[in-house]
């Protein structure tokens, strides 16, 4: 299942273009949503962590709850761009390594980072999503979980 679990992912970081722009378009939205009710578990737990000086950390439930979540955090940004550098298969779960890339007007500067993400997955569908802001959180929480 390893190999699924990583395509899995890859093909949820497929599914996305511009974040920012997608929240901000109801309708662009409801697709994405729609096209992540197949992989995702209906009770799907994310979790947003901020870097461990910030008070960034909030946890939700559900499709709505991860809507929302992203909804939130890129609601500051003209676009929002995630690009994955690369999936770890870690048995039941995916590290995604990705570089962030994010704008708050069109022509302003572009505001980049690289972080990571923690993918559980059972019997084909996520069922928790951690994202990290510090790609050495995600790397660090990761691998002692072994």
């Amino acid at each position: 299942m390893s190999e699924a679990d990583v395509e899995l992912v890859r093909s949820i970081y497929e599914e996305f273009d511009d974040i920012a722009a997608a929240t901000r378009d109801e309708q662009a939205a409801d697709r994405l949503e729609e096209r992540l009710r197949k992989v995702f578990s209906p009770d799907v737990k994310a979790v947003l962590n901020g870097p461990p000086y910030s008070d960034i950390h909030e946890t939700t439930r559900g499709l709505d709850g991860y809507r929302g979540l992203w909804r939130d955090w890129s609601r500051p940004f003209h676009s929002y761009v995630i690009e994955v550098e690369e999936l770890v298969d870690l048995d039941g779960r995916v590290l995604a390594l990705t570089q962030g890339r994010a704008q708050i007007a069109p022509d302003s500067q572009v505001i980049s980072n690289r972080g990571g993400t923690i993918w559980t997955i059972e019997e084909g569908l996520v069922t928790v999503v951690e994202h990290y802001i510090e790609r050495a959180d995600a790397e660090r929480v990761a691998y002692e979980r072994m």
